[in-house]
């Protein structure tokens, strides 16, 4: 659930299946805004506070799809993150105006963090320092 900060009032839900309300709390640390404060995405569960909507993308309840867990969005409602328990890992991108994912190329580095026109990236190969980048966004109108 979303609430509003000043009034405590609860702005929206979004129903997990397979999780707890509580259970959501574990993602508490991993709670993503857009730099323009529309979406919110925490673990498998992603909020449009101007559409006043909320969706879940956990497992189905015959667990047949796995479930996501979301780690960064953009202005544009494109969120970014992993299937959960995928091994290897498996990249996805969602659009949040239709929460369908697309499994991205393995190799795929989206931003842990965004800002207007620019993603922060964090990149760590074992053995390596930790590597952080600033890269320009492109829209795929930019292409």
């Amino acid at each position: 659930m979303l609430q509003d900060t000043a009034t405590g009032r609860v702005d929206m839900k979004a129903q997990c299946v397979n999780y707890a309300e509580e259970s959501l709390w574990a993602w508490e640390d991993h709670i993503v805004v857009s730099p323009n404060g529309r979406y919110v995405v925490v673990g498998p569960v992603a909020f449009d506070r101007k559409q006043k909507k909320g969706f879940c993308l956990d497992w189905d309840s015959e667990r047949n799809r796995k479930g996501i867990s979301l780690t960064s969005v953009t202005d544009n409602g494109m969120a970014y993150g992993t299937v959960e328990e995928s091994d290897p890992q498996v990249l996805v991108q969602v659009p949040l105006d239709t929460a369908e994912p697309k499994v991205l190329s393995p190799n795929t580095i989206f931003p842990i963090m965004q800002g207007d026109g620019y993603g922060l990236v964090a990149r760590h190969d074992p053995g390596k320092p930790l590597q952080i980048f600033v890269r320009p966004l492109h829209s795929s109108a930019d292409k």
